[in-house]
């Protein structure tokens, strides 16, 4: 019986090799495996299996169906691990089965399938955010920069990314992140992750090598005089020549003086002999500086100035140095008399019109006006603020404007009186001695030469015997008033005088 079923089986085979038809040959001797471990991955799955000897490999069969009704077949030579394809569904559950295989003499024989396991395939970790830094960045020619990238969640499925560069002549980016500048220009760097819609740009600009400013030389001719009120284009050379930034900040030692705009271009704004235009890199490394002195041909009164003043009723002159030295020297005959009273200085501080016109205004019927020429009494400062010396005389800039205005105020009309600084500046104070000889000039050639100069009267020291009378007590309780107006200010000139404050002893200038 057996021998006709194995004859039977002999000329099936027989029949269906002639037929064209394919058989799988089962070998009873074959070697055998099994699964030994299955493990579940994302869209996929492992497969190890117990291996066997003298087998060409294995055949490892997964299908949805437990009876394997669709099914995929691979075949793994001399491993005995197989892993899926990982495009598999995600959470679905597979059935899997292994045999092995051996060829000989170009046929092939197999085991029988082991007993099938399940797996149930893992979902993929969808990549919610790609953070990429910096999110913008310069670099130099030469140079590298390393970009940092973060996903979220740390345990996304989609690690894989890619990194490419807008311009490779520019710039070059590696897989890693790490971008190279080529030459100046801007490119963008994008970064993909790969199997989603996430990317990021990062824009860089590629600039050539820093070079320092080595030094920086003021050009303009030297020791320059420019007219109040003009304006003067300075201008400087830098080293090296292919600096890459040549950008200069300029900066006046004295705003009220000059003022210098970011292009270097200098307004004068009122006479000097010292202002310092500074010009400095941006961080101020390097810097050059240009002295420059202001000058005033002109004065800065008109007849129209001295007609809106409506000085029809004032038929006095009182010219002094600095705003105070009226009410000091004079206040006593102010109070008695309509005086026109100008202060030569100071009208560029702001401090010290204020004072000067409420003072004017305290004393009622009288009239005022306050000029912008220099004060020598006053330090010198550099741009950067550092102490530059002591003021000694800066009215070789402006005396002939100033001569201008004083002449204008002595033949505007006929003055009953005009007083000034007496020839000895009071207590030697220079400026006063100035003013004195500037009056005392101009009324000379002036129209109204006959009219009565006064100078005020001299000063006596702390603890002096003072010559002549006082000024009355109402005069004097009103006059102690009204320097307190002038205060902080001239607090040392109150704390130096005050002993004279009761004395006006004014003098005519033939009787000095």
């Amino acid at each position: 019986m057996k021998k006709i079923i194995s004859t039977a089986i002999a000329v099936i085979l027989l029949i269906g090799i002639t037929a064209g038809i394919s058989f799988e040959i089962y070998a009873g001797s074959m070697p055998k495996t099994s699964i030994t471990k299955i493990t579940a991955l994302e869209e996929s799955f492992k497969v190890e299996m117990k291996k066997a000897d003298k087998v060409t490999g294995y055949q490892v069969q997964y299908s949805t169906s437990s009876k394997f009704t669709k099914k995929t077949t691979k075949a793994v030579k001399t491993l005995n691990t197989y892993s899926a394809p990982k495009n598999l569904k995600g959470n679905q559950k597979y059935y899997v089965r292994v045999r092995t295989y051996k060829t000989s003499n170009k046929k092939t024989y197999y085991s029988g399938w082991s007993t099938s396991k399940s797996v149930t395939t893992k979902n993929k970790i969808a990549l919610q955010k790609l953070t990429v830094t910096p999110a913008s960045a310069t670099i130099t020619t030469g140079k590298t920069l390393q970009l940092k990238t973060a996903l979220t969640p740390k345990n996304t499925s989609y690690k894989k990314l890619k990194f490419t560069s807008s311009d490779t002549k520019i710039a070059t980016v590696s897989q890693n992140g790490a971008i190279k500048g080529l030459k100046a220009g801007k490119v963008q760097i994008t970064v993909r992750a790969l199997e989603t819609n996430k990317k990021v740009v990062v824009n860089v600009t590629i600039k050539k090598p820093y070079v320092a400013v080595k030094s920086i030389a003021i050009t303009n001719k030297k020791g320059l005089t420019l007219e109040d009120g003009k304006t003067l284009k300075m201008a400087a050379k830098i080293t090296p020549s292919n600096a890459t930034d040549k950008t200069l900040i300029w900066k006046s030692s004295d705003k009220s003086k000059a003022t210098v705009d970011a292009k270097g271009n200098v307004t004068a704004l009122r006479p000097t002999e010292f202002v310092e235009i500074t010009a400095s890199t941006k961080d101020g490394k390097v810097k050059a500086s240009y002295t420059l002195k202001i000058s005033r041909k002109s004065g800065y009164l008109t007849k129209a100035d001295l007609d809106k003043l409506n000085l029809s009723g004032v038929n006095n002159l009182m010219i002094v140095a600095h705003p105070d030295d009226e009410t000091f020297w004079g206040a006593g005959h102010i109070l008695n008399s309509k005086y026109l009273i100008v202060s030569l200085t100071n009208g560029f501080h702001q401090d010290r019109v204020k004072d000067f016109n409420s003072v004017i205004k305290r004393y009622g019927d009288d009239k005022g006006i306050i000029l912008s020429y220099p004060d020598i009494s006053r330090y010198l400062y550099t741009a950067d603020g550092k102490y530059n010396g002591y003021e000694t005389d800066m009215w070789s800039t402006c005396k002939s404007g100033m001569e201008a205005d004083i002449s204008l105020l002595l033949n505007y009309k006929k003055w009953d009186t005009v007083v000034t600084h007496n020839p000895d500046g009071e207590y030697n104070k220079y400026h006063h001695q100035q003013v004195n000889s500037l009056v005392t000039k101009c009324i000379d050639k002036s129209k109204n030469a006959k009219t009565d100069l006064y100078y005020f009267g001299h000063y006596y020291g702390a603890n002096a015997v003072i010559k002549g009378p006082k000024i009355s007590k109402k005069d004097l309780r009103m006059k102690e008033q009204i320097i307190q107006m002038y205060l902080p200010t001239a607090q040392g000139a109150y704390d130096a005088f005050k002993h004279m404050l009761p004395y006006e002893n004014w003098i005519l200038r033939q009787d000095w």
